[in-house]
């Protein structure tokens, strides 16, 4: 009896001892087996907290420095939540269910651009964005004019701000991406949904690119002999020297550069040129005809196709001009009493930088042959078409110059004005391409769409794509400009009823065109993207004029550095939206998992033996001990 009531005592004592080691082994037991329970229905129900719902690239807002100043987006990294906003009734924004609006600095803002007013995003860059998206529409051809007016004007806002927060854009091509997240965020309004993607975009800060290389591109087509240059006397073939030699005789006063204060007296203002000590051309060269067209452009983000009418018709222009008078003077009669000059510059948005180096950097002698410059610019964007000079024609010979296109107009019912403006030379940004040679006295003209200028970086847009481009207005406008250079090279300008030279196989090819317009849109054409050994622009375009010159040869010069400097950007990055569960979805989880913990518990320790002072002891003991 003594020995089993020992026995009785010791098992006794022993439940006393390990009662709360095995519990708290139960207790570890049911915590593994509920988080392994939880995973496995977390598989097995497809309920992950994330997935990649779209990879799709993206183009950073353009960053560059302009006359010191610091522009456009200044950061790139991205990994946020991503959300959609509108404008709140009150001023300012509003974000979709219970986000506050005091988040918005963690949030990605995507907005479609067709849905975003240039308050809107004002008000959202004011607020501080972690970052702002905006989705463009991939196909803009049924895009009214009014609405491509207002998204090139939200283009220019962006580029002439400092924007302290990455800003991309993502183009909608209707396969889902960009797209669809816009369209999931923009519902999450009507939904009481919020922070449904996560976005990321991985970017190093930009360096600046010094110095920022570019290249002219040109081709000569020879005329006829000098001897046969005789037979032009009296054509518009003497309009340089006859312009020189009159003008000589007109009053100081009259002046075609103008300065800020009598700019407002341009309509009335009579034009003057002062004497010229620049070496004469040799009397036995012939003259030239220089067909000039800028071929790079700016845009939002400088990795984006951009400027299909400005300036992708005047290149498209200028190769059917070039392929036209090559044909021409390939005969030997055929050949006129003037050179041809075909010349695509760059740093067209950098204040025609190309021009001004090319007249600069040229052979003065060579300056001195060319007779008169045709610059072209944007010749598609609407049916009017105007003739920018700063020329008054107070000469016989500029008289007659002008007079041979205003015939040609009225005989092809092309609707034709001539804007006389003159250059203003107290500012750092000039109006039009060939106002920088007629800063060298040569008589220049730019043919352009567009009555008034829109120089600088924001000349070109990457709203302005080949839907926007009416093909038939530029048809119609490189055969009117290229059958009056052919009345001025064989002097049949006054021969209104003459035949004209550009019809039947002869044609204007408006396909040839087309086709240069689609492959210069493909790509894109800013300075730092044209750095790109890959990028096949510069070398189709030389190919091309080569095969329309007798001579022909590349230019490389530097852009000056303090005027603008541009920042390398990659093109185009990728951006990773990936849906992700809201907040809620984590608390319930939880509260799930600790609730299955608790009823695991109390079965392994039986519901007569559970008790809270148990439960408090044993989280107790989870916690590290203090040093």
């Amino acid at each position: 009896r003594g020995l089993a009531a020992g026995l009785k005592r010791a098992r006794r004592r022993s439940e006393r001892l390990l009662r709360p080691t095995m519990a708290a082994l139960a207790a570890r037991v049911g915590a593994a087996a509920a988080v392994a329970a939880v995973v496995a229905a977390v598989a097995m129900c497809g309920l992950p907290t994330a997935h990649a719902e779209a990879t799709v690239p993206v183009y950073r807002l353009a960053q560059y420095d302009a006359g010191g100043e610091e522009l456009g987006s200044r950061a790139a990294a991205v990994d946020l939540l991503a959300t959609s906003a509108r404008a709140a009734a009150d001023g300012g924004i509003e974000l979709p269910g219970s986000t506050a609006a005091s988040l918005v600095g963690r949030r990605v803002v995507v907005l479609r651009v067709a849905d975003a007013s240039a308050a809107l995003v004002q008000d959202v860059l004011d607020a501080k964005p972690g970052a702002l998206l905006l989705v463009v529409p991939g196909e803009l051809s049924s895009v009214s004019a009014p609405d491509l007016a207002r998204w090139r004007a939200l283009e220019v806002q962006l580029l002439t701000q400092r924007v302290a927060t990455p800003v991309y854009f993502a183009v909608d091509d209707g396969e889902g991406g960009a797209g669809d997240v816009a369209d999931t965020l923009a519902r999450a309004f009507h939904d009481n949904v919020a922070d449904n993607f996560q976005i990321a975009v991985a970017g190093s800060t930009p360096a600046a690119i010094k110095p920022l290389h570019a290249r002219n591109l040109q081709a000569w087509l020879s005329g006829a002999a000098a001897e046969a240059g005789a037979a032009a006397d009296g054509a518009e073939g003497a309009v340089g020297s006859e312009v020189e030699e009159e003008e000589e005789e007109e009053d100081e006063d009259d002046d075609e550069f103008a300065d800020d204060d009598d700019e407002e007296e341009e309509e009335g203002a009579d034009d003057e040129e002062d004497d010229e000590d620049d070496e004469e051309a040799d009397d036995s060269a012939l003259p030239t005809i220089a067909i000039v067209a800028h071929y790079d452009t700016f845009g939002a983000s400088p990795h984006m196709p951009a400027g299909a009418d400005s300036n992708g018709s005047g290149v498209a222009a200028l190769l059917e001009i070039a392929r036209l008078f090559s044909r021409l003077y390939s005969g030997v009669r055929m050949q006129g009493a003037y050179n041809m000059l075909f010349l695509l510059t760059a740093g067209g948005p950098h204040n025609f930088a190309g021009t001004r180096h090319w007249v600069e950097d040229v052979d003065s002698r060579v300056l001195d042959t060319v007779d008169f410059a045709v610059c072209l610019d944007a010749l598609a964007g609407g049916e009017q078409l105007y003739m920018h000079t700063s020329k008054k024609e107070k000469t016989d010979a500029i008289k007659e110059l002008f007079g041979a296109f205003r015939s040609m107009a009225a005989r092809l019912d092309v609707p034709f004005e001539i804007v006389h403006k003159k250059i203003n030379v107290t500012s750092d940004q000039l109006a039009w391409e060939h106002e920088h040679l007629a800063l060298q006295r040569v008589v220049a003209m730019t043919f352009s769409s567009k009555r008034e200028a829109t120089p600088g970086l924001a000349s070109t847009s990457i709203f302005d794509t080949v839907a926007t481009v009416d093909a038939a207005v530029l048809e119609r406008n490189v055969r009117f400009i290229a059958e009056a250079l052919a009345s001025i090279v064989y002097n049949t300008a006054e021969g209104a009823q003459g035949a004209l030279v550009f019809s039947g196989s002869l044609g204007v090819d408006g396909n040839y065109m087309s086709a240069w317009l689609n492959a210069l849109s493909a790509h894109p054409r800013s300075a730092a993207a044209l750095r790109d050994p890959l990028n096949p622009v510069e070398d189709a375009l030389f190919r091309e004029l080569k095969g329309y010159g007798t001579d022909s040869h590349k230019q490389d010069f530097e852009i000056a550095g303090d005027e603008v400097v541009v920042y390398e950007t990659a093109a185009p990055l990728t951006m990773t939206a990936s849906r992700v569960k809201p907040v809620l979805f984590d608390l319930y989880l939880t509260l799930g998992v600790v609730a299955y913990l608790s009823v695991l518990f109390v079965l392994i320790t039986g519901p007569s033996k559970f008790s809270l002072a148990d439960v408090k002891a044993f989280f107790s003991a989870q916690k590290p001990k203090r040093a």
